[in-house]
Parts: structure tokens; sequence; C-alpha cells
């Protein structure tokens, strides 16, 4: 027989794994998010007001959003900006208007309220709400009434308010800023987002994430992206946040050549601002000072070591990531605390974060509850246990077997 030679066949590339982005549109699987993720679900079904709290650029609205979804209230979502409401229209945007109530009012008009009725009202940025309508969205808040500009009657609605601001309320509140009143009610209900900078590799997924919503929506090109890019990405404090990643991708996507984004496509779209970090040395001079204190507001932290707030988060960041530091609060309340661990004691990783999460939020956390939220055998999660109670971090609470529980040493 003649003797035949196999054909060559053409190997196919290995298919890249596909971005995927989750039905509510929060991209990250860091703990902070993982925990912010716990509370929404818990939140979403009430009909209580909430706030949500976080720097410019965090997805607050985003978050919003999700907890409208998740009520299942019929009625829309309508997101007014305090900001950018004109002084002297401020009650009609947000209560409407009867025609001829003030100069200009041609025609009668709902405002914001009656809009969400039956939905939910989200008011970005509350804290530059004037004072004298302050206290009309509490009486909303109080009493569900409203009463139009030049209209006597008044208008029951049935609204959920969602308020977000990256502001620390309560020191508005001692200043005489804000209603404590109104703080009260709306922080039923609290939220906060951790900034990009302290998420660890979620700044990778949503890179991904966007980089196939600006092709989708925006037909920008489809690239890659390349690992010099991961590299930078992980290396930028992003101070704007997401807002300032999606920004720096589409224009990096848009002026940038070839089959995958490169670093380099990167660090032109942000017009040197890379350079201008400083290196990460400083790191251990962050843990310096806080074991002098133990525990220190942001704006005290930064200026004892002198930098600014971006570079200060950039430091601060991958030790958050390691369980070393703790960070409580938002905005100018930010504090920062350290976490003793023993000399030689096990380095923690990602799931301390998680467990340590599970132990404050929960009051403890057992080995079968961590092992189904980081979706590990038992074993593992009994090892990540242990680790955690050698370093100090972790006691138990004297249970035995599986039923056994560990409680927070640094709540």
């Amino acid at each position: 027989m003649p003797r035949t030679t196999p054909s060559k066949t053409r190997r196919r590339p290995a298919p890249r794994p596909k971005v995927r982005v989750p039905d509510h549109g929060i991209v990250g699987d860091c703990p902070a998010v993982r925990a912010m993720l716990r509370e929404l679900r818990r939140y979403a079904p009430t009909s209580l007001p909430a706030l949500v709290l976080g720097e410019t650029g965090t997805g607050k609205e985003l978050v919003a959003r999700e907890l409208h979804r998740g009520s299942g209230r019929r009625g829309r979502f309508v997101a007014v900006s305090c900001p950018n409401l004109p002084a002297n229209l401020v009650e009609s945007e947000l209560f409407g208007h009867r025609r001829g109530a003030f100069t200009g009012a041609s025609d009668n008009r709902i405002g914001a309220f009656e809009e969400a009725d039956g939905g939910t009202l989200f008011l970005d940025e509350i804290g530059e709400m004037p004072l004298e309508v302050q206290a009309k969205v509490l009486r909303v808040l109080q009493e569900g009434v409203i009463r139009r500009l030049g209209e006597g009657r008044e208008v029951r609605v049935d609204v959920r308010v969602v308020a977000a601001t990256w502001r620390d309320l309560r020191t508005l509140v001692a200043e005489g800023r804000f209603r404590e009143d109104l703080y009260n009610r709306l922080a039923y209900c609290e939220v906060t987002l951790p900034p990009l900078r302290e998420r660890g590799h979620d700044v990778v997924l949503l890179a991904r994430a966007l980089m196939v919503r600006a092709r989708e929506k925006h037909g920008l090109p489809r690239r890659a992206l390349g690992q010099d890019a991961e590299g930078v990405l992980r290396a930028y404090a992003w101070p704007g946040n997401v807002r300032e990643l999606e920004r720096t991708l589409y224009r990096a996507l848009a002026t940038g050549t070839g089959r995958a984004l490169r670093g380099d496509d990167l660090r032109r779209a942000l017009g040197g601002a890379l350079e201008a970090e400083p290196e990460t040395e400083e790191v251990p001079t962050v843990l310096g000072v806080l074991e002098q204190r133990g525990e220190m507001r942001a704006g005290d932290l930064r200026a004892a070591l002198g930098v600014s707030k971006s570079t200060l988060g950039r430091l601060v960041a991958p030790l958050i990531a390691e369980g070393r530091v703790v960070r409580e609060g938002a905005g100018v309340a930010t504090n920062y605390r350290l976490v003793v661990h023993r000399p030689g004691a096990p380095r923690p990783d990602d799931r301390w974060g998680t467990a340590l999460g599970l132990a404050r939020e929960e009051g403890r956390v057992s080995r079968g509850r961590l092992a189904a939220e980081l979706g590990v055998s038992e074993r593992t999660a009994l090892r990540v246990l242990a680790a955690m109670v050698e370093a100090g971090v972790l006691v138990e609470d004297g249970g035995r077997g599986r039923g056994a529980g560990y409680l927070a040493c640094c709540s």
C-alpha cells in the first residue's frame, strides 16, 4: 500500500476569555465590592431611604439604580444633580409649580418627586442642597406629601429617596450646613463605595468591560488588553476613579494602533500623570506612621507623609488588600487603622478581607460560611481561618467542630 502522510492541520488559537458583566453592571471581585453587593441585596427590597457615599467617579448612580432595580418598584428612576440645579429653580425642579407662580412660569409643571412617584428619586451630591430645600425634602420623607409652588393643595407621593455625596455629611452637620434630622433619615441604609485605587485587580476587570462597551456603544476599535497595559493600569492611582479610567481607555483606543492596547497608549492618554507618581518605596513609611498612632484620619496621615490625596490612596491600597490596614468612612472622614500581625505570621491574601468582612458584618464567621462565600472547600476555609488566628486578626469563639466561629479582634 502506498504510504500516506498525515495532512497538516492548522492549530486554532485558544479562545479569549469572554468578559462577563453582571446583570447589575457593577464589575469587581475585591472584598470591598463583594461586601458592598451584600449590603445592596439587603437594602434593595426595602422602601427605606438610602445614602450612597464615595469619591467622585466611583459609580454612585450605578449603585442607586441597582437599589431601584432590586426594589421591585414599578415607578421610574429619576436622577437629579443637586449642584446643577439653578439656585432660583431648585424648589420648582423638585416639587413642580403652577402657572404664574413666579416670573417665567408660563405653564403648570410637575417636579422630580411626582415624576418618580411609585419609583425612586436619586439626589446626587445632596450635600450641595440649600438648607431651606433640605427642610422640604425632610417633610416629604416624613409625611409623603409635596406642595407645588403657587398651589395650596398637597399632593401625596410614594417615592423612595436615594441620596449620594462625596462629602462627609456629619462634618457638614457640625458646621450647620446640613440638617441633622435629614441626615439621620437618609442614613437608615448607608452604602460606601471604595475608590478604584483600593480595589486591586478590579481595575483590569473594569478596563476589559469598558473596552467592550467602547466597541459596542461607540464603535471604537476592537483591541485586546496587553500585559504591559495591565501593569500601567495597576500602577496608576486613578484619582478620578472609574470615570477617569473610562475617559483614558476611550482616548487610548481612539488614538492607539495595533491589535493590542499597550502601556505606551495608556501613558499618552494619561498625559504624563503616571510619571508624576512617586515610587512605592514610601509604603513602609505608612506603616511606620500608623505603628506610632494605631489609627489616623486620612488628612493627618497625608500631612505626616507629605503626600497628595491620590498618592496616599496608592500607598495604602496594597496594605488594605493585604489586610494590614483597615479603611473606614469616606471623604474627609476617611480613617485608616493598623491591623497588627505578629512577626513571622503568615502573610494575608485576598481571602482574609472576605473573612474579616463577614466576621464584622455578621458578628462571627464559621468555616462553612466562609467556604460558601469563597467557593472553596471547608478544609481550605479552615486553613484560612487558622492562619488569621495565628496572625492575631481573628479569635475563636470557643465553639467546637463545624459550628465553631471566629470573631474579629480589631472591630
